[in-house]
């Protein structure tokens, strides 16, 4: 589907880890979480655990790709947020 195109960047987001990778020239990137981070136990590591986002630059002919986390940013595990929405 894609064979006529020149197919360089896939972005995505939505699986609360970060990852960078290219495969057959394509580069993929996705990205984290701006919310919480999902423990191993709920979740297979299969990139970076942490909150933050992606920004894009892009060029006529080229584009960046930074990770970035806000000044003083920490990484929230869903599972404290649930233990302390739960409680009564």
């Amino acid at each position: 589907m894609f064979g006529a195109v020149d197919l360089r960047l896939v972005a995505s987001g939505h699986v609360h880890q970060r990852r960078d990778f290219t495969y057959s020239h394509v580069r993929h990137i996705w990205a984290p979480s701006t919310g919480f981070i999902i423990s191993d136990a709920r979740q297979e590591v299969i990139g970076i655990k942490e909150v933050g986002l992606v920004e894009y630059r892009f060029q006529p002919d080229s584009f960046e790709v930074l990770h970035v986390r806000a000044p003083g940013q920490t990484d929230v595990d869903l599972d404290s947020l649930i233990g302390v929405t739960t409680k009564t």
